[in-house]
């Protein structure tokens, strides 16, 4: 197994893990939208909300998951025999996707909460 290697299979993974995060952002929009579009035509909604929670917390979890994949593909390069300045070199690029995906997740999360807020808003006001 050599560095690049090591680099591709962290980027693939990452990768995966950004766009799940992203997906679920982009369905909270969705859901945002719909229900305020919704609002005058007294469809039941409420089928969407329980959705809308798994889209909030899903981020979060993606998140973490990242900084795992990523920091062990990072120990694993460890195994290896790289020489130091490698070895750090792959370190870094991992730690960079393992910070990148906690981050994210986390921004997301925040603006789907921000999201929902003004989805439960709206379907306070209609009951």
């Amino acid at each position: 197994m050599n560095i690049l290697l090591v680099q591709n299979l962290t980027t693939g993974a990452c990768s995966w893990i950004y766009a799940i995060i992203l997906t679920c952002l982009a369905a909270q929009i969705f859901i945002t939208v719909f229900v305020l579009k919704s609002f005058s035509t007294g469809l039941n909604l409420e089928r969407l909300v329980s959705f809308s929670e798994w889209a909030i917390n899903v981020p979060p979890s993606f998140g973490v998951l990242g900084t795992i994949v990523s920091l062990a593909a990072a120990i694993g390069a460890k195994g290896m025999q790289l020489e130091p300045s490698a070895f750090v070199a792959v370190f870094m690029q991992n730690f960079q996707a393992a910070v990148g995906t906690t981050i994210l997740g986390g921004l997301v999360y925040a603006i789907n909460l921000l999201l929902y807020s003004i989805v439960e808003s709206v379907l306070g006001d209609r009951a």
